[in-house]
């Protein structure tokens, strides 16, 4: 049993990893910098521009940025949101009990609804309503969650 976990915990280790370098690296390859609407202001000096990319690491080898990201991400430093302005951490913190209703609220609302489509079911065996029920099951559980979520709402 604790060979099996430390096997899962290990996948998990490695796959969080694999994501974080694609992440990195896909970043890296889209064009431009977090700067480049500063780029496009005509009030902002060069001299400035570069103290951001410095300030931010931006001005370092390509390995020194992936090995700064790679620390903070191990730290659950998340970095500064630019648009926030504050701490990704906190951006998020101040959303999770939104999150955590919205999840709640839908489980428990998915569950009761299983419930008593089953109880028709059970109830109305072999019937054009069981037949209808059981098609739309099939069609609902097939379709992508995030589809589904924006026609619930």
């Amino acid at each position: 049993m604790i060979r099996l976990l430390a096997q899962r915990v290990a996948q998990a280790a490695v796959i969080v990893a694999f994501v974080a370098t694609i992440s990195f690296v896909l970043i890296h390859l889209a064009p431009g910098d977090p700067f480049s609407a500063a780029l496009e202001n005509p009030n902002v000096t060069e001299e400035l521009r570069d103290q951001l990319r410095g300030q931010y690491g931006l001005d370092k080898p390509l390995t020194e940025q992936f090995r700064l990201y790679a620390a903070q991400l191990a730290h659950a430093d998340l970095g500064w949101s630019f648009s926030h302005e504050r701490p990704v951490r906190a951006v998020l913190a101040s959303a999770l009990p939104n999150t955590l209703l919205l999840m709640g609220v839908a489980l428990f609302g998915s569950f009761a609804l299983g419930i008593l489509v089953a109880l028709v079911q059970v109830a109305r065996r072999g019937s054009v309503i069981d037949r209808l029920l059981d098609g739309l099951s099939l069609v609902l559980s097939s379709m992508p969650d995030f589809w589904f979520a924006i026609l619930a709402l």
